[in-house]
């Protein structure tokens, strides 16, 4: 890519010149990846008696690590090796703090309270596949993938029959490493002499060459200063342990049956951030011991945030914006990789799910031109998957509703051939004519109602808002678009702008320290507590059973007119409806207490509206 030049005389004429400004030539990584499937497995059936029928399994499969063929391929980071470039480091560090002009910034002071000079150390080192004795593939082959299996059949009268079954199922997986280093890219370079000579043009781009990615050679200098991911090594794969049983009954064309089915999955994975800072000081600097001045005033910038010089600036082998900014905060520096912000490791095996249903069904076969199929179910899923407050407060995971959970689910789908016609229950001996009209009508129709999913408030929304404890569910008679849950329940926490006395009592915002600061004339803050709770902890569920979005209604219907033209013709006229009364389905409610919207559901119609369509068949 090549750009037209731009502050050096007439952009146009400087092009025209062969004297752009401006491009790149990149070198984007290539793979080849490979990876190698194998399973085994023995089943049998064993009629035990007449009555009871077992079928026994067992299946075990494995596959192995995805692999690149050249190793292009990045496969972990390791946060606790110390990197080349510490010394160097350490010594921009020492520097900074020993600066007499640096004395008065609190940041400093923070930093040589808890990291004095002597305990820097710059550490990480990235790792590439097949180097230095790391594997060739992007983590450990899981050979824990054994699978049982066994269901049984057993007839408990001549129309009676009861099943089930259970085991443990695997799936399989494709997961890729990183690339770092085998990607880079080539400035244009227009001048080295602040534009008295050009140097690369239109006629001799890139003069000094393209550069080649760096690959594995450069080790842990590799992209020193951009930010890192990885795969955990023993990741497991995502497995479930699922069982079922049903009775059925057959009663001349009807079909009854009512289960129950089970499904828990396990290693659903999750990615770790690998670079937090010690939890004590993270509270301590967010907290409410640190955010008032020696006027008890609330501080502007939070200790946490505070800027201090940047250590890494300008330092050889380090790109990015560590090497090119002036300052870095309080916190960056108090990373174990002080060098990144959040550096994640994928694929950890940590989150289960689980889901339960009661099933029923009846089914009426086909006959005497009628059918119909009826299933309901009543289910619960449940996740834990995600953590109740942020990463660095502990881990803690959250058992909550899973984001698809819809308890209740009926359906009804019919099919009627109207028995009135020709060689039909009534008027079988009817002229062809009046058969024309009034014979060979057919009705289907499809039902559905099913509840709505819970809805979410996420991480954002509950780590800035008080809730009351209470119900803050409305009934149906309550609920409308504009508000669809009493929102009075909760509590946004406040800005530097908003009057704290008229906050509900149950917040108890007026207990916190700097509730009395008294701000003076003119000062843009107007309380004493606005920067008490960038440390807060969340203290409520991010989901609800009774606070759902607007549930499914629908039913479409088919009217149906056959003619019979001869034996090998005959033609359909079919008038079709789709949502028949227009239930209209919404999105969810806005979760975020922060929001003006907070509550309120946006009025654009989910689901399709009323669709009426005619159509001609003919069948030869």
């Amino acid at each position: 890519m090549i750009q037209r030049a731009t502050g050096v005389g007439a952009s146009g004429a400087a092009f025209l010149l062969g004297l752009p400004n401006g491009g790149n030539f990149p070198r984007n990584a290539d793979a080849f990846w490979s990876q190698h499937f194998k399973a085994f497995y023995v089943q049998n059936d064993w009629r035990v008696t007449p009555r009871l029928t077992i079928n026994m399994g067992l299946r075990y499969d494995w596959e192995t690590p995805v692999t690149e063929r050249f190793n292009r391929m990045t496969t972990v980071y390791d946060p606790t090796a110390v990197n080349p470039m510490s010394g160097a480091a350490q010594t921009a560090y020492t520097n900074i703090l020993n600066n007499p002009a640096n004395a008065a910034n609190p940041g400093i002071q923070i930093l040589m309270q808890s990291l004095p000079a002597g305990s820097f150390k710059l550490m990480g080192a990235q790792k590439f596949a097949g180097v230095d004795g790391q594997s060739r593939g992007i983590y450990h082959t899981d050979w824990t993938q054994i699978q049982p299996r066994i269901g049984f059949a057993y007839k408990l009268g001549p129309n009676t029959v009861i099943r089930g079954g259970g085991g443990r199922f695997s799936q399989a997986s494709f997961d890729t490493g990183g690339q770092n280093g085998f990607s880079r890219s080539t400035a244009f370079n227009q001048t080295s002499d602040n534009y008295f000579t050009p140097s690369d043009t239109l006629d001799n781009p890139y003069r000094n060459g393209i550069l080649n990615p760096t690959g594995a050679t450069m080790g842990p200098l590799t992209n020193l200063g951009q930010g890192v991911t990885w795969n955990y090594q023993d990741p497991r794969r995502f497995y479930s342990w699922e069982y079922s049983f049903h009775l059925q009954h057959q009663l001349k064309s009807w079909l009854f049956e009512a289960g129950y089915t089970h499904n828990k999955t396990y290693n659903i994975t999750q990615g770790l951030n690998q670079n937090l800072p010690p939890y004590d000081l993270w509270q301590k600097y967010l907290g409410v011991q640190s955010v008032f001045d020696s006027t008890g005033r609330p501080l502007d910038t939070l200790l946490w945030n505070t800027l201090v010089p940047n250590p890494f600036q300008g330092l050889p082998n380090v790109t990015g914006s560590p090497s090119t900014s002036n300052t870095t905060t309080v916190h960056q520096l108090l990373n174990n990789v002080k060098i990144l912000d959040g550096m994640t490791m994928n694929l950890y095996p940590r989150g289960t799910n689980q889901y339960d249903a009661l099933l029923a069904k009846v089914e009426h076969r086909f006959s005497k031109g009628f059918a119909i199929l009826n299933s309901f179910t009543w289910s619960k899923l449940f996740e834990d998957t995600s953590w109740t407050g942020p990463e660095i407060a502990g881990r803690h995971v959250e058992h909550k509703l899973g984001g698809e959970d819809r308890p209740f689910h009926l359906s009804i789908a019919p099919i009627w051939q109207i028995p009135i016609g020709r060689k039909q229950a009534l008027g079988k001996s009817m002229p062809k004519v009046l058969d024309a009209v009034v014979g060979g009508w057919q009705l289907s129709g499809q039902f559905n109602i099913q509840s709505g999913v819970p809805v979410v408030f996420n991480s954002t929304g509950s780590d800035n808002s008080w809730f009351s404890g209470k119900d803050f569910a409305l009934t149906h008679d309550q609920q409308s678009l504009n508000r669809w849950f009493d929102t009075s329940q909760f509590q946004r926490f406040p800005d530097k702008t908003a009057d704290i006395t008229t906050y509900p009592a149950w917040t108890g915002v007026m207990n916190l320290p700097g509730a009395n600061y008294k701000p003076a004339a003119g000062d843009s803050i107007k309380n004493g507590v606005y920067q008490d709770f960038a440390a807060s902890l969340r203290n409520y569920p991010t989901r609800w059973s009774r606070v759902r979005a607007s549930r499914t209604n629908n039913l479409d219907l088919g009217i149906y007119k056959n003619f019979v033209i001869r034996e090998r013709l005959k033609t359909q006229f079919r008038f079709e409806t789709y949502n028949t009364f227009n239930h209209a389905r919404f999105a969810a409610p806005n979760s975020d207490p922060t929001s003006p919207s907070f509550g309120v559901v946006g009025s654009s119609q989910q689901n399709a509206p009323r669709t009426v369509q005619m159509a001609l068949k003919i069948s030869f």
